[in-house]
């Protein structure tokens, strides 16, 4: 059976890193998906909510980066699992994510890229379903939203994105991915 490892990266997003750590509460008691969350040093406080991600992570790494995508390369360095998905600080699992079906397509598939379906939240409690595109939108815009993406971690390397970018560097490793036509196998949960 494939393992999967979640990296979360934070800083300062207390609220943000609680809501993720809730949505992990029944992936992180299986066997084959360990955490990994990279803090970037924040300001930690009594009682504070990183204490909880450091009992619960499999690996906590907590010092200054370069930025976020710095922060997600140091996360998959320590990544031990089949696939990846980088769930970040406020970001959660989508509220009808079926880890056995992923695994089974994991198993099955051993796809460069498995993705599903994501959701956007608004603070005033609206959500939109955001739609997932075929790869081939990629030459015109992002096809899938990374809290909804999982990547064989053989496929990526230790360092998958190009910490240069201050955003949109999801968007560059997709289309790196696709260059090398490492996304020719790829599916939909």
């Amino acid at each position: 059976m494939a393992d999967l490892t979640i990296i979360t990266i934070h800083l300062n997003d207390f609220d943000g890193l609680l809501r993720t750590i809730q949505s992990l509460g029944p992936v992180l008691s299986r066997d084959n998906v360990e955490w990994v969350v990279v803090d970037g040093g924040s300001k930690r406080r009594d009682g504070d909510v990183v204490e909880q991600a450091e009992s619960h992570a499999n690996k906590f790494i907590s010092e200054t980066d370069k930025g976020v995508y710095d922060a997600m390369n140091k996360g998959t360095c320590f990544a031990s699992g089949d696939y990846v998905l980088y769930l970040n600080a406020g970001d959660e699992l989508h509220p009808e994510f079926d880890i056995d079906k992923f695994f089974l397509l994991a198993d099955t598939t051993h796809a460069e890229m498995i993705w599903g379906q994501c959701m956007e939240c608004y603070e005033n409690g609206k959500t939109i379903q955001i739609k997932t595109r075929s790869v081939s939108w990629a030459w015109y815009c992002m096809p899938v939203c990374h809290p909804a993406t999982f990547f064989r971690r053989d496929s990526i390397g230790d360092h998958p994105y190009d910490a240069w970018f201050r955003i949109a560097g999801d968007y560059d490793l997709i289309c790196h991915l696709l260059n090398e036509e490492m996304l020719l196998n790829h599916c939909s949960l």
